[in-house]
């Protein structure tokens, strides 16, 4: 079932109810039925390469090649079977960048623009994890964007346009410089591993830099900096000023662990941000009024959890109706 429905999305031939259907059957899907079901897919179907760079195929066949070549010697030790499987993984090991963009070109929100840009996007509480051409690893938080141009991605530079929050893993490239450009940034790495926060409806941009050096600039002002290690950059994207404070990463990359942590946050921009994370509107009964501010973790993948926790550290209660949720004061 899960091979024909994959067949008839590839071929652009759902109607908008099957496709919502499609959409939820691939949540529902464990990450082992994917797997299997590609496999087959790739094993068994015939793949139209006429749009794929000859060069690019011809140089992944050589590494296969020249993988398969160096154990040689070992697997004629082993029976037929275990070199056939060793071919697979050779060959799996080669082409795991392209599997995996694949699975996303397949079952995410992905396509290929008229201008011939690859876009790959994440809904409202959904994640991607996605490996570019270059072997660039991108974990894509929700309501995220990331394109590029495939006929010149990994040439003389390698560019992308991003929005959203993504956490970057880049390949060192130093010929070909990995460039970001957002709204109102600019950000030029060479290969390290950083979480870019830029979504477009924010007034500021945060970079903060895990390993390696990055540069990062302001197209509005022309101001720029270089980050070292456990930096992180506010860009001020009304003014085009950036700021550089030394930090840890555990509050930049909290959402990977599905957290959300606050450090002296007022409690109405915390509940904003449980809004914003589970699409719910939260109010009070308009006797609320605690004092102080919030620091601690609450959860991306538990509301009820995280309302535990506001309701012990002010004393209040809940009161859920539907999609609105009402605090007021513990009687």
């Amino acid at each position: 079932m899960m091979k024909e429905t994959d067949y008839k999305y590839r071929n652009d031939l759902f109607s908008p109810e099957e496709l919502s259907m499609f959409k939820q059957q691939l949540n529902a899907t464990s990450d082992e039925a994917l797997e299997k079901t590609m496999r087959e897919v790739w094993m068994e179907d015939d793949v139209d390469t006429s749009d794929i760079d000859e060069e690019r195929l011809r140089q992944l066949k050589a590494r296969i090649d020249g993988r398969i070549d160096t154990d040689a010697a070992a697997d004629k030790q082993v029976s037929g079977r275990m070199f056939v499987r060793r071919v697979w993984q050779v060959a799996a090991a080669v082409l795991l960048p392209v599997l995996i963009l694949t699975t996303i070109y397949f079952y995410r929100e992905s396509r290929v623009t008229a201008s011939g840009l690859m876009v790959v996007s994440t809904g409202a509480r959904e994640k991607a994890q996605i490996v570019l051409p270059d072997g660039t690893r991108v974990a894509l938080n929700a309501d995220s964007k990331l394109s590029y141009a495939p006929h010149l991605y990994n040439k003389d530079a390698r560019r992308i346009e991003f929005e959203g929050e993504g956490y970057f893993e880049v390949s060192k490239a130093p010929e070909r410089p990995f460039r970001i450009a957002g709204s109102g940034l600019d950000v030029e790495v060479l290969g390290t591993t950083f979480n870019l926060n830029a979504r477009t409806e924010q007034p500021t941009a945060e970079l903060y830099l895990e390993e390696g050096s990055v540069r990062m600039a302001s197209t509005h002002s022309g101001r720029e900096v270089v980050l070292s290690p456990n930096q992180r950059a506010v860009l001020n994207r009304a003014d085009g000023s950036i700021t550089v404070v030394a930090t840890d990463d555990e509050q930049a990359t909290a959402w990977r662990r599905d957290e959300l942590v606050f450090k002296d946050v007022p409690l109405d921009a915390v509940l904003k941000q449980l809004e914003a994370t589970y699409g719910v509107a939260i109010e009070t009964d308009g006797r609320l009024a605690p004092s102080g501010s919030f620091t601690g973790t609450l959860f991306t993948s538990d509301l009820f959890e995280s309302l535990k926790i506001i309701e012990k550290t002010y004393g209040l209660k809940t009161d859920i109706q539907g999609k609105k949720i009402v605090l007021s004061q513990q009687d």
